[in-house]
């Protein structure tokens, strides 16, 4: 029986040009890149130069980009880190309700703690209604959080508009990018609409192959986070 895999959104095989990349570093070039010893600053000159790349696509700094063992580390980081950041005795985040469980119970865990979360619905076509989204917006709001393509409906969120609104209520935007990133086209879309939104400092990239996950958080004038798996 000759069997169709149609499960790409989940998982997909390795492109060649990647594993022709990573191989060396299955085999020759094992080292530690924490280690001090010349295998290890092999590894560690890799990394970098890995990252120097991500940042030229994203037209970013080197030091703005950071490695994470998968997407939902990344989220983590993002949302739990921008509410730790902020000061306010009172904090409110907006999402969708169609956001990926990393963000989802990420923001329920924040709920347990006192952060209030505002689930914003979506229309049949699994869009954000912006007008609902800048309604939601209170004094207290420290963070919308929207993804960019979802990875069940394909729905891809106006991500320029939905940084316009955050630039100008001066909040942290972050979107879980993750589905977005497994297209080059996809990618360079949504590197494109955060550019567009010039507010939120993020840059456009042109299109090439990206890392199987990307989640970006951006607040105006010049704070970007870069988050990759």
């Amino acid at each position: 029986m000759n069997r169709i895999y149609l499960d790409y959104n989940a998982t997909t095989a390795v492109e060649p040009a990647v594993l022709d990349a990573m191989l060396p570093f299955f085999s020759t070039d094992f080292g530690n890149a924490s280690s001090i010893h010349t295998f290890g600053q092999r590894a560690r000159a890799a990394v970098e130069n890995a990252r120097d790349q991500v940042a030229a696509l994203l037209h970013a700094r080197s030091q703005e980009i950071v490695f994470t063992s998968g997407g939902t580390e990344s989220d983590n980081q993002a949302i739990f880190g921008i509410v730790a950041a902020t000061a306010s005795p009172t904090k409110h985040i907006i999402i969708s309700t169609i956001e990926h469980e990393a963000v989802l119970n990420a923001c329920q865990a924040l709920e347990k703690q006192g952060v209030a979360v505002t689930y914003l619905p979506v229309s049949v076509d699994g869009l954000v209604d912006l007008d609902e989204l800048r309604k939601a917006i209170r004094p207290d709001t420290v963070l919308i959080s929207i993804m960019h393509a979802n990875n069940e409906l394909g729905a891809v969120q106006p991500l320029a508009e939905i940084g316009r609104i955050a630039a100008e209520a001066d909040l942290y935007f972050h979107t879980d990018a993750v589905q977005s990133a497994r297209s080059s086209s996809r990618a360079a879309r949504v590197y494109a609409s955060f550019s567009s939104a010039a507010t939120t400092s993020v840059a456009s990239a042109p299109a090439r192959k990206m890392s199987p996950a990307l989640s970006v958080s951006a607040k105006p004038p010049n704070s970007r986070f870069y988050r990759l798996r």
